[in-house]
């Protein structure tokens, strides 16, 4: 960042009085009252008694202005820019003035738009309290939050016709959706919006749970905790894991319970997948084909695979995300009973986690169940270990990239 020029004291304050001359130079910047940054492109104009305009221009991008003003009358300077409210001085051409030259610097404020978020039951429509609502800007950073132990009411000051999303939390309940909003200027300058939150239903508890331990996995990786950064619960975190799974072709995945140290976490797995003997996705169709199969056999190939298969590499994902230390088992998984984990699990995230909090204690780690399918064998069998380290496995599905990127 460039080292902002620094301007000389000022020497006129408003109702200080100048030398006669016909010639005055006023110079300065004009900054932002509440942040201290310099405002580009903020208009300048000089007016006489009567409001006619004597001069006018266009602040720098650094905030800098300045102006020649002629004749002998007195006048009177005004900043201003769109969303902020305007700031002036008049000057009266009696006193002396050093070098016939005033500086002034502006500070203009915000306009703002005071916001009233009530949040509500979404069945009963009763006012909620013990509810947290933290307030975002449009790149999705935390920008304040406010909890409520009594009453609905929450205020926030905001800029005007800035974009912001708001999000809201209660032990128990989950938000059903967010929305990106606009602070226009409501009546009065007040803005008021409405947040319905959901309450957790009992039946989904019953969701399937994961072996636990999990089986002893090919490979394994912790995913960075960067990666979650932004959440706040765990229904945040599914969203980024299925995300990414979705973006690469991982359409079909289950979800189940598993351990955590006060409610649970989850467990989410994918569909079984044929890789290469890298670890990169074989392409549609053979990808998701549970027997090798290849698209470029001869006749006689062909026939041979019929009673011999073919080698080939599969492999299934679990992502587990719980706050708990675990090891897995000193036994691994056959392939079939891998495969039958899409079926046994659930295929949405259950309402019963959403608003669980996704606390520093949280771990998501990503386990690698991989087999092997060799020349003339029936049965794949698990490879313990595999070649390739869990970080290669993701970074070969692109999955990686798609939960580190733009983090």
């Amino acid at each position: 960042m460039n080292a902002q020029k620094k301007l000389p004291k000022e020497n006129v304050i408003k109702g200080h009085n100048v030398e006669h001359n016909e010639h005055l130079k006023i110079k300065g910047q004009v900054n932002s009252f509440d942040e201290l940054k310099p405002i580009a492109n903020a208009r300048v104009i000089s007016y006489d008694k009567s409001d006619k305009e004597l001069a006018s221009t266009y602040a720098d991008t650094s905030g800098f202005y300045e102006l020649v003003i002629k004749g002998n009358e007195d006048f009177k300077v005004l900043a201003s820019k769109e969303n902020f409210y305007s700031d002036s001085i008049f000057i009266s051409r009696s006193h002396d003035i050093e070098n016939n030259e005033i500086i002034r610097n502006f500070y203009l404020k915000s306009e703002r738009v005071q916001l009233l978020v009530l949040v509500y039951d979404q069945i009963r429509r009763d006012y909620l309290n013990n509810v947290t609502v933290d307030l975002f800007d449009e790149n999705g950073e935390i920008i304040g939050g406010i909890t409520n132990n009594e009453g609905n009411e929450f205020w926030f000051d905001l800029k005007i016709n800035e974009t912001y999303e708001l999000k809201a939390f209660k032990e128990g309940y989950y938000q059903n959706n967010t929305q990106k909003f606009v602070a226009n200027s409501g009546e009065n300058g007040q803005l008021v919006m409405e947040i319905y939150l959901s309450q957790i239903s009992l039946q989904t508890w019953r969701l399937p749970e994961f072996p636990w331990p999990p089986p002893l996995p090919s490979a394994k990786i912790e995913i960075p905790t960067l990666a979650f950064s932004s959440c706040k619960n765990l229904s945040d975190v599914n969203d980024i894991l299925s995300n990414a799974l979705s973006e690469n072709g991982y359409d079909d995945k289950a979800y189940f319970l598993v351990p955590a140290s006060s409610k649970n976490g989850f467990a989410l797995a994918t569909q079984l997948e044929q890789i290469d003997k890298d670890g990169v996705p074989k392409k549609d169709p053979n990808r998701w084909n549970s027997e090798i199969i290849d698209n470029e056999f001869s006749f006689s190939e062909y026939i041979s695979a019929l009673f011999f298969p073919n080698p080939g590499y599969f492999r299934i994902i679990v992502f587990i995300v719980t706050d708990i230390s675990f090891s897995p088992s000193s036994k691994g998984v056959d392939r079939e009973s891998a495969m039958s984990w899409l079926y046994e699990g659930a295929t949405g995230f259950p309402d019963d986690l959403k608003s669980v909090l996704f606390t520093k204690g949280y771990n998501v780690s990503a386990l690698i169940y991989e087999y092997e399918l060799k020349e003339n064998e029936e049965e794949a069998n698990m490879l313990k270990p595999s070649k390739h380290t869990g970080k290669d496995h993701l970074k070969r599905s692109n999955l990686w990239a798609e939960l580190i990127k733009k983090k």
